[in-house]
This record gives C-alpha cells, sequence and structure tokens, in this order.
C-alpha cells in the first residue's frame, strides 16, 4: 500500500488550472482556506444550529454498526457524550425547508460551472448536505451520487478523506472496504486528503471515497454537474429513467386490467393509488424527456464543456 498525498492549491487557484490539472482527468485537489471567508464558516457552530434548528429532522448514522435512523438535530445533541461520539449526522438536505443557510455559502469559481439548474424541476436532485459529528466518526467508502463531482468544505474541525481506484474489485467489494484500515487497502494506490477549518476539497465523480473526521467536525457540500462529469451524469439519468419508463408501463397494464375480473383484486384505493401515482410520473417523465434533448446535444444554452 502507498498513500499519496492530495495536491493542494492556493484558494485563488484560477479555473483554468483545476480544469487542466484536476476536473478533466478526475484527480482530486484541495483549495487550501477557499472558504474561510464564507458567511457559514463564520456563523455556523454547533451552538448556532441547535438553538435556531433544533426542529429540523435530520439523518443520522451510528458508525460501530451502520445503523441509520431520524430524529431531531436538538434530540442528536441532546444525546449522551459516551452515545453522540458514535453518532454521525448525514445528508441533511437543508436547503428545501431552510433555503437562508444555502445564502450563507460562497462561491467557488475555481471549479466555475454547474449544470444542475438546467435539469427540469421534476427530476431535479438536492445536492447540497451539511454533515456534523465528533472525532472518529465518518462515512463509509462510496461514489456520489448522480455521476456527480462534489466540493466539500470544512467549517470547523478537521477531517481526513482518502481516495482508492477498485484495481479489479466489485463496487460490491469495495463499498465494503475500510479505507482507514492499512491491511485492508494493502496493495491499493491510495490518495489522502488532510482538511483543516475552511479547505475545501474537489471530489470527482466516480472516485471512490470515504471520510473520517479527526476532530469534532461541521462540514457543507454541494455536489454539481460540468463538462468533466457530464457522461457520468448522463448514464445515471439514462438508467433511472429506464426503470422510471418500466414502471408507468406496468401501471398502464395495471390499470388496463381493472376492467376485467382483476378490478376486485385491486380495490378501489389501489385504483385510485395507482391512478395518482402514474399521473405523477408521467408528468415527471414529459418534462424529463425535455432534458433528455439536452443531454442528447451535449450542451445547452452556450456553455462551454469544462
Amino acid at each position: 500500500m502507498s498513500v499519496h498525498a492530495v495536491a493542494i492549491h492556493e484558494p485563488d487557484a484560477p479555473f483554468e488550472t483545476m480544469l487542466i490539472q484536476h476536473l478533466r482527468p478526475a484527480i482530486p485537489a484541495v483549495l487550501r482556506g477557499a472558504a474561510a471567508h464564507w458567511p457559514c464558516r463564520l456563523r455556523w457552530t454547533p451552538d448556532f444550529l441547535r438553538q435556531r434548528y433544533g426542529e429540523a429532522v435530520i439523518e443520522w448514522q451510528d458508525c460501530r454498526d451502520g445503523r441509520r435512523g431520524n430524529g431531531r438535530l436538538a434530540d442528536y445533541f441532546a444525546l449522551p457524550d459516551a452515545i453522540r461520539r458514535h453518532i454521525y449526522v448525514v445528508d441533511w438536505d437543508f436547503r428545501p425547508r431552510y433555503p437562508e443557510l444555502a445564502e450563507d455559502i460562497g462561491g467557488l469559481p475555481q471549479l466555475a460551472l454547474d449544470w444542475v439548474p438546467l435539469i427540469p424541476a421534476a427530476a431535479r436532485p438536492e445536492l447540497l448536505w451539511i454533515y456534523l459529528g465528533d472525532a472518529g466518526t465518518g462515512g463509509g467508502t462510496h461514489l456520489d451520487n448522480y455521476g456527480s463531482s462534489a466540493w466539500l468544505a470544512v467549517l470547523s474541525g478537521r477531517k481526513r478523506v482518502r481516495f482508492a481506484d477498485p484495481e479489479g474489485l466489485s463496487a460490491a467489494a469495495m463499498s465494503r472496504l475500510d479505507l482507514f484500515d492499512d491491511e485492508a487497502i494493502a496493495g491499493l494506490e491510495v490518495l489522502e486528503a488532510r482538511l483543516d477549518a475552511g479547505d475545501v476539497l474537489f471530489v470527482p465523480a466516480g472516485r471512490w471515497h470515504a471520510a473520517r473526521n479527526e476532530a469534532a467536525c461541521l462540514s457543507v457540500t454541494g455536489n454539481f454537474v460540468d463538462g468533466a462529469n457530464f457522461s457520468l451524469h448522463r448514464r445515471f439519468y439514462q438508467k433511472q429513467w429506464h426503470g422510471r419508463r418500466m414502471l408507468v408501463t406496468e401501471l398502464n397494464r395495471l390499470h388496463d386490467m381493472a376492467a376485467g375480473p382483476a378490478r376486485e383484486l385491486l380495490g378501489a384505493h389501489l385504483e385510485a393509488a395507482l391512478s395518482d401515482l402514474r399521473a405523477d410520473l408521467e408528468a415527471e417523465l414529459r418534462e424529463c424527456a425535455q432534458f433528455e434533448a439536452v443531454l442528447a446535444s451535449g450542451r445547452e444554452g452556450g456553455h462551454a464543456a469544462a
């Protein structure tokens, strides 16, 4: 096993540098101190979140066994220290309920374009998250969703992130691999980023990675789509839409069956539920078809591929 440090750049690194050295070749990078002056870096603290957003519903993970659950943010802070030190607040997609928090996040011209706003509203994923946990907590080895890349900003504390290529391992095997177990990753080439408060990490699409908090840590992550990861994002949506089309076809078949003996079996309540769900899916698919034209063209609105 060999562990190499992720490349570090100054906070004002030119977009052209990031494009050539990191975005296009999908190589991680650290922008040292790029979020140091963001309002969220200066304003968000555990006490601020507890007092202002204690009623927020968050998802948590028990890092001892991987078990997940939901609860109020206030309940997380109320846990005894002996329990809370194993609990990691994960994937808190705060923007739909608390859009004012998103206004505290600064820009990253170093990473330039984001094509996500081009996706129709019905199909547009929510790609902004908060993570919070004590030293030792962290997420397992994974690929980011939607074929997207991401930036990760540490607002307080310290975090370590490791990247590894599969080297012939299956996706299932990679997801079970502990990238922080040096014996388990023997033989793999590993990249490691050590992040302090104010640092931003570029996480390329399609790169397996895992994170661990080195101290009590609050961080925010945003996923994005641009010319560098567009092909991965397109494949994700094509696969997802294929499954939705199959579901619509099956719902239509069941609806047609309801005119015969199957009507009694399905029942009036199931028929109504199917009708509503089918209508929602068909409306979504109409919007997805519009965006599929954008995907086929590879560019939209004059944006140059990153």
